[in-house]
């Protein structure tokens, strides 16, 4: 207590219990030996002049002093705090007045939010950048986001305040400020992005940056501002240009998170042009000062991530992202921060860029997703960018997919179940050939997820209910399933000859495994038993299971197979990340695992003859 009164008389602070609580921070701060340099005069002016209700400021008006008093306190705060390194002492300071600070800072951002066009007669950006660095000195990017985490939502998750961000959010990825503002500014935001990130406090900020866009549209607006910033060229901007344009393309890939609903699956290319042209905007700009190339890798991580939302969608929105070139696009950026970056730096994006890698092998069952991957390969070799993917869990993996792409098994695999699905499959319950007969089946063209040997069968399927089911699949296939999951819709299905063509190539898989399963089944003492072979697609390398039919989770989808039949072969489908696809099938077990019959992948007809006889036809 003796020393705190000390401390008030040697400062001339009128000790109130705000200003005590104040002075026992800053010594209990002290006594843990933290760099900690006693305030100024100005500092206890801030807490004298918080008390007060503060005025509303006219843009068109000259300040009043009550006001530079306060920004000139607020700029000796922020010094004060940046000299502490404990961010709970930082937070002790601040919390018991943060009302009362926060109002003045929303009596300085008023007049910018309210009209930013408008040409004012004093610089309003200064005030902007005195506003937004004492908040980065109360939330320093440093913290752990955990640690910021209570503190963020406790002082700022209020309707008011969220709206006031989110149109600061939308002003400085459309505008040109100084910048130092734009530095400022935008560490805050994206940090408070990464805090907010799924928690209740994210569902209203994107409300409010939506809110904040020409007809609460957010797509135009963002289109126009990175178009805007892509078409800048870069050679020829200062270096402040450059930071500027640097930091509002960092606004603009986090922005791309935000996205909610996502665009529909038709409309998804012009974003996917955008990003792409961004993605460049970050790799192609070198040498560059050590906080721009921070500036572009930080966007190519948040890029990254909204990519990979994408490709969780199933195969449709993979093939969308594929044709936007992302394996090229991994492989550049890889190629460029290896050459600006440390290896260190490097790590967490990544993460990223291997789980994007295994959504592609995840979806390379898929014919199409074959076929684009092939595509970007080739561009991917033509500039040599291959051996820029380093040594780890990335190059394994782009080994696999290099694999499942050009493979002779892998290939000839997907001729074989495609040609067989096309021979078997018709959609049509009544048809009379059940497609025995050898012709080729045809996709319906509407909702490509019904297959027919031929229009008579179409037409009669489509007039006892296919009508219906089709309308429903076109309206909700657009749709990323993570949307259809929150507007409870219910998903669309994999169509009758993608189902099939995964049950092949599951019954390929347990025919090269087939000493694995037998040994399996052995060592469980289950020879005598009714088991199901469960194959997992939606992860790579695929795995597989042998269960009792009775304790099977997924066969609960097929109580018709259950005690009926010896065994039965069942497949997870990769269908998205949300919902998954079952399939299953009766087969005949000595077939399977007879050792006698091989399949030889390069005599496809005969393959196509065993494996379909391993099925039981009933």
């Amino acid at each position: 207590m003796a020393l705190a009164v000390a401390l008030s008389k040697d400062f001339s602070w009128t000790v109130s219990f705000s200003n005590f609580k104040y002075i026992c921070s800053v010594v209990f701060a002290t006594s843990l030996n933290l760099p900690i340099q006693m305030p100024d005069m100005n500092v206890p002016e801030l807490f004298r002049l918080l008390n007060r209700q503060p005025p509303i400021i006219d843009r068109r008006r000259p300040l009043g002093p009550e006001v530079l008093r306060m920004i000139e306190a607020l700029k000796c705060f922020t010094r004060h705090l940046l000299k502490i390194s404990s961010f709970q002492t930082r937070y002790d300071i601040v919390e018991s007045k943060w009302p009362q600070i926060w109002s003045w800072l929303k009596a300085l951002l008023h007049p910018v939010l309210t009209d930013a066009q408008l040409d004012p007669p004093y610089d309003t950006s200064q005030y902007v950048l005195t506003v937004f660095s004492f908040l980065n000195s109360v939330i320093p990017p440093s913290t752990p986001i955990v640690g910021l985490q209570k503190f963020v939502l406790e002082l700022f998750n209020s309707p008011e305040t969220i709206t006031i961000l989110g149109k600061v959010w939308v002003f400085f990825f459309t505008l040109q400020w100084p910048s130092s503002v734009h530095q400022a500014t935008t560490q805050f935001l994206v940090v408070f992005s990464r805090i907010i990130d799924c928690t209740p406090c994210e569902i209203d900020f994107r409300i409010a940056v939506y809110s904040a866009c020409s007809s609460s549209n957010i797509f135009p607006t963002w289109s126009a501002a990175t178009l805007e910033v892509c078409t800048q060229q870069w050679s020829l901007l200062g270096s402040e240009s450059q930071l500027i344009t640097a930091s509002r393309g960092l606004l603009l890939a986090v922005t791309t998170l935000l996205f909610q609903p996502l665009p529909a699956l038709h409309e998804v290319d012009k974003i996917l042009s955008l990003v792409c042209r961004l993605w460049h905007r970050c790799v192609e700009t070198s040498p560059l000062p050590r906080y721009h190339s921070n500036l572009h890798f930080l966007s190519i991580h948040f890029l990254a991530r909204f990519l990979l939302r994408l490709t969780q969608g199933g195969s449709n929105w993979v093939v969308k992202v594929l044709n936007a070139n992302l394996v090229y696009l991994l492989a550049k950026a890889s190629a460029w921060m290896n050459s600006q970056l440390s290896l260190d730096s490097i790590s967490s994006i990544h993460t990223v860029f291997e789980e994007l890698m295994h959504q592609l092998l995840v979806s390379s069952v898929y014919r199409s997703v074959v076929c684009g991957i092939r595509l970007n390969m080739k561009t991917v070799h033509s500039q040599h960018l291959e051996d820029h993917l380093g040594t780890g869990r990335l190059r394994e993996l782009w080994a696999d997919l290099r694999s499942e792409a050009y493979g002779a098994r892998a290939r000839s695999a997907q001729i074989v179940c495609l040609r067989k699905g096309l021979e078997l499959i018709c959609s049509n319950k009544d048809c009379p050939d059940q497609c025995l007969s050898g012709k080729r089946s045809a996709v319906c063209g509407r909702c490509r997820s019904t297959s027919y040997c031929s229009k008579l069968c179409q037409r009669q399927d489509w007039l006892t209910g296919h009508r219906t089911v089709c309308a429903h699949i076109s309206a909700t296939r657009p749709i990323h399933p993570i949307d259809q999951h929150r507007l409870q819709k219910v998903p669309v299905p994999l169509g009758d000859l993608e189902r099939f063509q995964l049950l092949l190539r599951a019954l390929l898989q347990a025919k090269a495994r087939c000493d694995e399963i037998r040994q399996s089944i052995i060592a469980q003492k289950l020879e005598n038993s009714q088991i199901v072979i469960e194959f997992d697609l939606t992860s790579y390398p695929w795995s597989w299971n042998i269960l009792h039919q009775a304790s099977s989770v997924m066969l609960r989808e097929f109580p018709h197979y259950i005690g009926k039949f010896d065994t039965v072969i069942g497949v997870i489908c990769p269908q998205n990340t949300i919902y998954s696809d079952y399939i299953a099938r009766p087969v005949r077990r000595a077939a399977l695992l007879d050792p006698t019959l091989q399949f030889v992948y390069e005599s496809a007809d005969g393959v196509l003859c065993n494996l379909y006889d391993v099925l039981l036809r009933f």
